[in-house]
């Protein structure tokens, strides 16, 4: 009883703050459910000794991508985006030079395997949501700018660990109080648990299939391996861009946009749409089923007081709206802006927001030297 007693007494702010997350926010941060945090290898809670990202980072680090790019004569090279790698043959054995596989002769479904595994490894587990954020970041640096969609992850994912702050508490408290469902309180609080692992795996999943495609589309090209069930238009929107991005060539305003909603689209379709359906089926615990398809996001780049407010987290069209809205927003302030903003994120480890291409090296000779994260 006393144990309950201090759930309540600790979670009663939490929830209060939780439920009002309709209508207000915590010190600048809209909060809604997720499970509590997981310790990784990019979350121990030691910003310093955290090694949570690695980079072949384009341009000057700490410069966002477009703004170093107006302001460069620099060209780009497949695979070696930034100028200060000086020995690619370190990051082989993580980061494969997976050109330099093909032209050996290597099967293109055994580089494949290869990107995903290094992909694996760079996002860690599924609870290191910070280390999602810093892989996402890395893509979008290695596009050149041209692909919006993991500039924006980064933004989700880093929401998502906020997201976790206030959600183990409020379960908790709601795991106590909710008398109108049966079963114990260790079945409810097990239930939800499960359900946010599966949307952190989706997370997870997502980044490992963005990582492989936009590395292995260039030297790949339409292979079918790589490209099935791709739609043609988003290919050849993927390609264009990457390879926009590897010659220092922009993309119009209207291709960013149609590039982030396709590819959006897209994984919706293909991973997270029948991975959500799926985890909400197995979600047995009704009051907190129905609190985590209300959800309340707020990326930091957003202006005060705008947040995108779910009614059905379940719909796929509201979840593909919502992503378009995020998109206009970043748009509206200005990709670099949208950069600078999630680098000034405070959950970032302050090695990282001081110099990312560093701090992402660093994370490479970590996993080169002590194996997967995971």
């Amino acid at each position: 009883m006393g144990k309950a007693t201090d759930v309540t007494r600790r979670g009663l702010p939490v929830l209060r703050s939780f439920i009002g997350a309709v209508s207000s926010k915590i010190e600048g941060f809209e909060f809604g459910i997720d499970i509590g945090s997981e310790k990784g290898a990019g979350d121990s809670g030691d910003r310093e000794a955290d090694l949570t990202p690695r980079s072949f980072y384009n341009g000057a680090s700490c410069t966002p991508v477009r703004t170093w790019r107006t302001h460069s004569s620099s060209t780009y090279t497949m695979m070696r985006w930034c100028p200060h790698i000086d020995n690619p043959g370190l990051l082989m054995a993580l980061l494969a030079d997976y050109q330099r596989l093909r032209d050996s002769g290597v099967a293109p479904e055994a580089i494949l395997e290869i990107a995903r595994k290094d992909a694996a490894r760079l996002a860690g587990g599924p609870g290191d949501l910070v280390q999602h954020a810093i892989a996402y970041h890395y893509l979008y640096r290695h596009s050149g700018g041209n692909f919006v969609f993991p500039l924006l992850a980064a933004h989700g994912a880093l929401w998502a660990r906020w997201y976790l702050i206030a959600g183990r508490t409020v379960a908790e408290v709601l795991s106590i109080a909710d008398f109108a469902n049966g079963g114990s309180r260790s079945s409810r609080l097990a239930a939800y648990a499960q359900f946010v692992d599966a949307l952190k795996s989706i997370n997870r999943q997502v980044l490992i299939e963005t990582f492989a495609l936009v590395h292995c589309l260039p030297i790949l090209g339409r292979h079918p391996l790589i490209t099935a069930g791709m739609p043609e238009p988003l290919l050849s929107q993927l390609l264009d861009a990457l390879e926009k991005g590897r010659t220092g060539a922009w993309l119009a305003d209207a291709e960013l946009k149609s590039l982030y909603e396709s590819y959006f689209r897209w994984q919706q379709s293909r991973i997270v749409g029948p991975a959500i359906a799926q985890a909400l089926t197995a979600f047995d615990w009704p009051l907190m089923r129905r609190l985590c398809l209300r959800p309340r996001v707020w990326f930091t780049y957003f202006r005060p007081g705008r947040s995108l407010d779910f009614l059905d987290f379940a719909d796929a069209q509201e979840r593909s709206q919502k992503a378009l809205a995020a998109f206009e927003l970043a748009s509206e302030k200005g990709l670099d802006a949208v950069e600078v903003n999630l680098l000034r994120n405070p959950l970032l480890p302050r090695a990282f927001t001081k110099d990312p291409a560093a701090y992402f090296d660093q994370l490479v000779r970590h996993l080169i030297n002590h194996g997967s994260a995971t």
